[in-house]
C-alpha cells in the first residue's frame, strides 16, 4: 500500500502576508487563491511534501514556524488554535494523556523544533525519548545509591575487622 504525498505550500501575497496550505496540486490551489483575492501577483513556494495523513500536522508546524519568525498570516485555519485533527496518538497514550495534555505537548515539541531549526518528531517518539532519558537517569541514581551502600558496608566491615584485630 503506497502512501499518498501532498504538498505543503506557502503563498506570498502582494501585501506581504502569507498563507500556508496543503494540496495534491498546489498550482490548482494557486489559481483558486488568485480568483478569491483578486491578487494576480501571488508567489507560490512548495515548502514540503508529506504523507497525506500527516498534512495538518506539518501545515500547523509551518504556520507556527512563520509566526515564530514574524510573518503575518492570512490563515484562518489552524493558526495555533488547536492540535491538527489527524495528529495520531496511539491508544496507549490516549489512556495516559488528556486532549489538553496532547495539545500542550504538541506545542512544546514544535516550539523546541523551531528553536533548533529541525522538524518536530512524532509525539510517540518524543515521549519514548523522555521515558528512556528518565530510565537512564534513574538507573544512574540507583547505581549511585547502591554504590554508596556498598561502600558503607565495606567501611563497617573494615571497622569491625580492625576492632577485632585490635582486641587480640
Amino acid at each position: 500500500m503506497s502512501k499518498k504525498l501532498v504538498e505543503i505550500y506557502k503563498l506570498t501575497f502582494t501585501d506581504g502576508e502569507i498563507f500556508i496550505g496543503s494540496s495534491k496540486d498546489s498550482s490548482v490551489k494557486l489559481l483558486d487563491h488568485i480568483k478569491e483575492s483578486l491578487d494576480d501577483n501571488i508567489k507560490l513556494d512548495i515548502i514540503d511534501r508529506v504523507f497525506e495523513s500527516e498534512k495538518l500536522y506539518w501545515q500547523q508546524y509551518y504556520v507556527n514556524h512563520y509566526i515564530h519568525i514574524g510573518n503575518k498570516l492570512k490563515n484562518d485555519i489552524i493558526e495555533n488554535k488547536s492540535t491538527p485533527h489527524d495528529l495520531k496518538v496511539t491508544e496507549k497514550l490516549q489512556v495516559l494523556l488528556s486532549e489538553k495534555d496532547v495539545k500542550d505537548l504538541y506545542t512544546i515539541i514544535t516550539t523546541k523544533a523551531l528553536e533548533n531549526g529541525k522538524k518536530p518528531p512524532p509525539i510517540s517518539s518524543y515521549i519514548r525519548e523522555l521515558i528512556k532519558d528518565h530510565i537512564d537517569k534513574e538507573k544512574i541514581e540507583q547505581n549511585s545509591y547502591a554504590l554508596q551502600q556498598a561502600k558503607k558496608i565495606i567501611k563497617e566491615h573494615e571497622y569491625l575487622k580492625n576492632k577485632i584485630e585490635d582486641g587480640k
